[in-house]
């Protein structure tokens, strides 16, 4: 199904309200994230960029888990190794995105790194929420 028609089918208020879930989540994916993140390098000596990995992956996991449960209000089994592996993978195309903007704000166009980071986030997270609840979680 095309990207327009699909579009044209929101609940404009539901969308808003999701994306507010979203992004709460988001939050707490990220914590999940950093803390384990920490845990593995310090306390098992773990060499940072695989911990990193395997934080990221652990994040990435525990939000597809509230995402496709509390946003989307799908049962968690549902197709659930196709949409886990879809939202992993729009995932990482939203870091592809956040990372090429980030270098681009901050090389290019000289502003300070974590201004650009912020819209840098701004931008792959509403790539990654727009194709989720479109492609991944989408109802007709």
């Amino acid at each position: 199904m095309n990207f327009l028609k699909r579009t044209s089918n929101l609940n404009r208020k539901q969308t808003i309200t999701q994306a507010c879930e979203y992004f709460t989540i988001s939050l707490l994916g990220t914590s999940i994230n950093l803390m384990t993140f920490f845990l593995i390098t310090e306390y098992l000596g773990i060499f940072y960029l695989i911990s990193g990995f395997f934080s990221n992956i652990l994040g990435a996991s525990s939000n597809f888990v509230l995402d496709k449960t509390l946003v989307f209000k799908e049962k968690i089994y549902t197709k659930i190794g196709f949409k886990y592996i879809e939202f992993l993978t729009f995932g990482a195309i939203s870091l592809s995105i956040n990372l090429l903007l980030l270098w681009f704000l901050t090389s290019q166009m000289g502003f300070y790194y974590l201004f650009s980071q912020i819209i840098a986030i701004g931008v792959g997270g509403s790539f990654n929420f727009t194709m989720n609840k479109l492609y991944t979680f989408y109802h007709k």
